[in-house]
């Protein structure tokens, strides 16, 4: 047997020892969206989006605290306010003279003001508040659910480069295995050296295969590795995730939730757009030191306090308020019918996954079948090769369909664990 030829068997069957032998790292799906989620700086927005909505709701809480305002006022004016008795009013009798205040006035004063009543537009706010940053969230969550389906792709086109690594592998040790065989033949005349060139070919190519399988996995293992925040090492373990799917459930799709975020928006703007009509009353207070002070005609500095309640009420603003809740209204129409035409869409490509479901588990049933028919054809194929009767292309070709058969079962399961996983990320289940 030449050199060329054993090491052509020796080196791949090295290969194949040491991938059965090997112990890599085991990382399933569902770890990749929990790492995902750890890593992707979508995911961080959700701390702050949290922090600005604290600050917030504390911020709308100081409105029923009291208000505190220092004002310090001092003015030049060139004209002031006197009284003139320079006319008798009554014969006989003089009135004394009025003391005019001087021209400058200084003023040191704290305005209180307490919120009593705002026809409940804090509180609704405080709703807006929270349901915009639920919105944000879900945001969010409806562009990390995009980043899982992108995921889902990268992740199944792994497994099926590794099924059908798996098969070309099992293929080449095939044909190996026959090079001893075939040289025997070849020694005792009933095959020529040509049969040998033949399957020398076929390993050559399926090694070129192998090669570009080798370029595919590291790229896609390349991909899968930015969207989950770290290396992924060369000898993982991937393992094909199963689900089963519920199609009678109702939605929970990310962005469902957020049209149904979206509209509840609506639904608070308009409570905000009415309150604001209502009254507002608020308690007030002044207490201060100037010159003058209450007194308008004293030019001494004094001290002095006013207390009081008022009230607001827009009652006419040329039907503003009536038209932005009108606005509203049409607003939150748009949104539903948005939400419709998502909903239709969804329902399509839901349809969509399980028709390959139901295609995916019609093919396997036939794959079983027909890798059964494919292997008992080998065997006769082979039996005929030993004896000389059928030539080297027909046992290639009969060992190519079986190996065609085999890939073509494990792609069919991994196209089904793909629809099933595409469906319930579809609708947000995972």
């Amino acid at each position: 047997m030449s050199q060329r030829i054993l090491k052509i068997m020796i080196i791949p069957m090295l290969i194949i020892a040491l991938n059965i032998n090997a112990h890599g790292e085991i990382l399933t799906l569902e770890k990749c969206y929990i790492d995902a989620e750890k890593s992707h700086p979508l995911l961080k927005q959700k701390d702050l989006l949290k922090s600005i909505n604290n600050l917030k709701l504390d911020n709308l809480s100081v409105n029923w605290l009291p208000q505190f305002d220092l004002n310090l006022i001092s003015t030049y004016q060139s004209d002031i306010t006197k009284i003139d008795f320079d006319m008798p009013i009554i014969p006989g009798f003089s009135f004394p003279t009025m003391p005019s205040p001087d021209k400058d006035q200084h003023k040191v004063q704290i305005e209180v003001n307490q919120m009593i009543y705002d026809g409940g537009v804090t509180k609704a706010v405080r709703l807006l508040t929270q349901n915009e940053t639920d919105i944000a969230l879900q945001k969010v969550e409806t562009g990390f659910n995009n980043i899982k389906q992108k995921i889902n792709l990268v992740y199944f086109n792994l497994l099926s480069l590794n099924e059908r690594k798996k098969i070309m592998l099992l293929w080449r040790n095939d044909l190996l295995s026959r090079i001893k065989v075939m040289y025997s033949m070849i020694k005792n005349g009933i095959l020529l050296s040509s049969g040998l060139n033949e399957i020398e070919v076929k390993i050559l190519e399926i090694e070129q295969t192998l090669d570009e399988i080798s370029i595919y996995y590291e790229m896609n293992l390349t991909v899968l590795s930015e969207l989950i925040g770290y290396e992924i090492p060369g000898d993982v373990i991937l393992i094909c995730p199963e689900y089963d799917i519920d199609s009678n459930q109702d939605f929970v799709n990310p962005q469902v939730r957020l049209f149904n975020y979206q509209i509840e928006k609506m639904d608070v703007l308009k409570s905000v757009a009415f309150k604001k009509k209502l009254p507002k009353i608020v308690g007030f207070g002044r207490l201060g030191y100037g010159k003058p002070g209450l007194n308008m005609l004293s030019d001494e500095f004094d001290d002095y306090y006013i207390a009081g309640v008022s009230m607001q009420w827009n009652i006419f603003d040329w039907k503003k308020n009536k038209r932005e809740r009108e606005q509203i209204e049409l607003n939150q129409q748009l949104i539903s019918s948005q939400k419709s035409s998502y909903q239709k869409s969804l329902n399509i490509e839901l349809e969509n996954q399980i028709s390959k479901i139901r295609t995916s588990s019609q093919k396997i049933e036939k794959d079983h079948e027909i890798i059964k028919l494919r292997i008992e054809i080998l065997k006769q194929i082979t039996t005929q090769f030993e004896n000389g009767v059928v030539n080297t292309t027909d046992y290639i070709e009969s060992g190519n369909n079986v190996a065609k058969a085999k890939l073509s079962l494990e792609i069919h399961k991994i196209e089904l664990n793909l629809a099933k996983v595409n469906y319930s990320t579809i609708k947000g289940e995972l």
